[in-house]
């Protein structure tokens, strides 16, 4: 998505959609919700408002444009569209600006009286990535482990469950643990992703299977279907038991929620923006959320990430299927408001072939540079 305003300021920003995983199907139906929503914003202006409802002073980013956007085109069939949109409104705006994504979202949150966020005279909070396995023989599993790490990762994300069972994904995850084993407690860090794939009796086989290898887990992410609420509150209180004995030897740093029992249940589907947020949190759902652009917009997950935060729960910050575009975006929201235990943002590490983006951040091995340019920085190389 390009965005120019009317004084001629330009910024970019990535419509992910992903089938199977996001409403809105990828193609001809991403294309055509993404022209309406352009043809809807042409011309339109962008009065000040706060970021957060009736939360401080209005700032220098379009949260009445993004509101006005999200009730002409509600919903989650929309959110990456949104996204997209509300991204390269932003960008536009910080090159503007002559700041950095991150420290404007930084300045825009502390006027919105979000609290933890880093000083603002610092630079972004300081983000390594975890690193995915791909679906694969437990012993490719082990091999790829040893090699990323040997490349700078300590964090290894394991899918787990759906057609082949959650055996193989426990044979794989176990695999992962016995390659990455050795120094420090907490120097590397497993997380399991259950992708909605188990039913909850799955689920505490797979930690009692992984209790029994000495592979627990740091992360359970999403192992039950979303809308299983009670099954997730009961999962939490046994990722607090299972990991009872790990959390009294010392969990590692930037644990998240969970470290206080060694193993953080971390809700991805089941949270879609801040009332999911706010339900986890009473119904005791996880003691973290997954906030993905995709899945709320911009501005749905900073009022997430202020819902989870005020609530106790941790953060984690992860993505679909997006270029290094989409991706950091993301980043530059994680390094604006700090605190997220866990960082998913590895997918442009993945991809085969070219860089279809120029500029903006690096990567050094799991670490990722946000830099000090305007905006987030990237241009895709096609329109250059």
């Amino acid at each position: 998505m390009h965005v120019e305003l009317s004084d001629g300021a330009r910024g970019w920003g990535e419509v992910a959609a992903l089938p199977g995983v996001t409403p809105l199907a990828p193609g001809a139906p991403t294309l055509a919700a993404a022209q309406e929503a352009a043809a809807w914003l042409r011309g339109r202006a962008s009065p000040a408002a706060p970021l957060l409802r009736g939360g401080g002073p209005p700032g220098a980013a379009p949260w009445a444009l993004a509101r006005a956007l999200e009730a002409a085109f509600p919903g989650p069939a929309f959110s990456p569209v949104r996204a997209g949109i509300e991204a390269a409104l932003l960008d536009a705006c910080a090159r503007r600006a002559g700041l950095p994504l991150w420290r404007l979202l930084r300045r825009e949150c502390a006027l919105a009286g979000v609290a933890g966020l880093p000083p603002d005279a610092g630079g972004p909070a300081p983000l390594a990535t975890d690193i995915s396995i791909p679906l694969c023989t437990a012993a490719e599993a082990h091999s790829l482990a040893r090699e990323y790490r040997r490349r700078g990762f300590r964090a290894f994300k394991v899918k787990v469950g759906g057609p082949e069972g959650w055996e193989a994904g426990a044979a794989r995850a176990a695999a992962v643990a016995r390659a990455v084993a050795g120094g420090p407690p907490g120097a590397c860090a497993l997380l399991v992703d259950g992708n909605e794939g188990l039913a909850e009796r799955e689920a505490g086989d797979l930690l009692e299977s992984l209790a029994g290898a000495g592979a627990l887990p740091r992360v359970l992410e999403q192992p039950c279907a979303a809308g299983e609420h009670a099954a997730a509150a009961r999962l939490r209180v046994l990722c607090e038991d299972v990991g009872g004995d790990r959390a009294g030897a010392g969990a590692g740093a930037g644990a998240g929620a969970g470290a206080a029992f060694g193993i953080s249940l971390v809700a991805d589907e089941g949270c879609q923006g801040p009332r999911d947020a706010a339900r986890i949190a009473t119904g005791g759902e996880a003691h973290g959320v997954n906030l993905k652009l995709a899945k709320s917009g911009l501005l749905g997950a900073l009022e997430t990430a202020a819902v989870a935060r005020a609530a106790g729960l941790g953060l984690m910050i992860g993505g679909m299927v997006e270029t290094r575009l989409g991706m950091g975006t993301a980043a530059h929201l994680a390094g604006a408001l700090g605190g997220f235990s866990e960082v998913d943002l590895d997918t442009p590490l993945l991809f085969a072939g070219a860089d279809p983006i120029s500029g903006g951040y690096t990567y050094d091995g799991a670490r990722l540079d946000l830099g000090c340019a305007p905006g987030h920085g990237m241009t895709p190389r096609e329109s250059e």
